[in-house]
């Protein structure tokens, strides 16, 4: 008989030719124990499993005598099957990359990547690592896992390569009257989407989140040092502060009242003023 391999759930015939005096008696063995109702020249196994996979021989016999095969193997192999996926995710220009499979099956397992279906040289691991990433590393990444029992191509894992958060204009700040209308804005690149969060004296500003904050009817409250958090897929940047000065406009808070004086003398008149430093008189 010849020995091979065979794939799980397939089906293997063992055969040996003998020749002597009729009638010929057989029975085969499985790694030395005896297969019941073995009895022919040849054996069928169907529907393989692992328990399969071993040694097998044959006994022949006869009125004269008996003979018995060489043993051989028999390995049952089973095709890849993935039990992890390989996942996509986004990932930062300059950024590096793992992306992994995890494969059960008869060894040996070959494996090849690939991205868009373009085959990557050298891609044969388990492991695709990618390191400083640029653009054209974006993509769908697909890794073919093969044996001698099947072949088997993974789900597909994008790969989406963002800009991070640069600021092209910061914020800057201004001085402003009592009541009057300011805005605060800030200029970024970066790849989408982009979230603002702005930020009056290092507290949230609850709802200001676009690019710029207006605010509006001005009044001392809103004096202070506002900064910008914007933050895309690849991470998050803060801004340089912008200093708002509120201005109140003078305000007479008291005035002296009228006085009488005699020619010659003297009169102090007083007034009591508020508003933003310096006052002229």
């Amino acid at each position: 008989p010849e020995g091979g391999s065979a794939v799980l759930s397939e089906t293997f015939v063992l055969t040996v030719a003998a020749t002597g005096t009729e009638p010929l008696s057989y029975q085969w063995y499985h790694d030395g124990e005896l297969i019941f109702g073995a009895g022919l020249a040849s054996l069928t196994l169907a529907d393989l499993g692992a328990v399969d996979s071993g040694t097998y021989q044959v006994v022949v016999q006869n009125l004269a005598g008996t003979a018995t095969s060489d043993e051989v193997s028999l390995s049952v192999e089973t095709p890849p099957e993935i039990t992890q996926q390989p996942g996509g995710r986004d990932a930062a220009v300059g950024g590096d990359i793992v992306l992994s499979v995890t494969v059960i099956g008869s060894e040996p397992l070959a494996y090849q990547w690939s991205r868009d279906g373009v085959v990557l040289p050298g891609a044969t691991g388990a492991e695709l690592t990618l390191t400083g990433l640029e653009p054209s590393d974006a993509g769908s990444y697909t890794v073919s896992i093969s044996n001698f029992a099947g072949l088997l191509a993974s789900d597909a894992a994008v790969i989406n390569v963002i800009h991070p958060i640069v600021i092209a204009e910061q914020p800057s700040g201004s001085s402003k009257v009592l009541g009057e209308t300011v805005t605060v804005a800030v200029a970024v690149t970066g790849s989408e989407p982009i979230s603002y969060q702005w930020l009056h004296d290092g507290v949230v500003v609850e709802g200001a989140n676009d690019a710029s904050i207006v605010l509006e009817n001005l009044s001392a409250l809103d004096a202070g040092e506002y900064t910008v958090r914007v933050s895309n897929p690849a991470g998050e940047v803060l801004s340089n502060v912008a200093v708002v000065l509120v201005d109140s406009p003078p305000e007479i808070v008291q005035l002296s009242g009228d006085q009488s004086a005699p020619v010659g003398g003297t009169v102090e008149l007083l007034v009591v003023a508020a508003g933003n430093e310096p006052l002229a008189y």
